[in-house]
C-alpha cells in the first residue's frame, strides 16, 4: 500500500547482495500499467529521491506515450 501511495517501490539485496532497485509503473489511461520504469542502485543512493524522480518521469512518458 505505500508503495501504490507514493508511485514508486524499493528492495534491496532482494536478487544481488549489495544491489537495490527502484521501480515505477508507466501509467495507461485505463489505469493498468503499459510499462515499468527500473533503476539499480547502489547503498549510497537516495532511494527516496530517486523514486520521487523516476515516478514522474513514468508519468511524463505516459503522457508522450498517449496513455497517462
Amino acid at each position: 500500500r505505500e508503495a501504490r501511495a507514493r508511485g514508486w517501490a524499493a528492495s534491496r539485496d532482494e536478487v544481488i547482495t549489495g544491489v537495490g532497485s527502484v521501480a515505477a509503473p508507466v501509467p495507461a489511461a485505463a489505469g493498468m500499467p503499459v510499462a515499468l520504469a527500473v533503476v539499480f542502485t547502489s547503498p549510497a543512493v537516495d532511494e527516496e529521491a530517486v523514486g520521487a524522480e523516476l515516478a514522474a518521469a513514468a508519468r511524463r512518458l505516459g503522457a508522450v506515450l498517449g496513455e497517462g
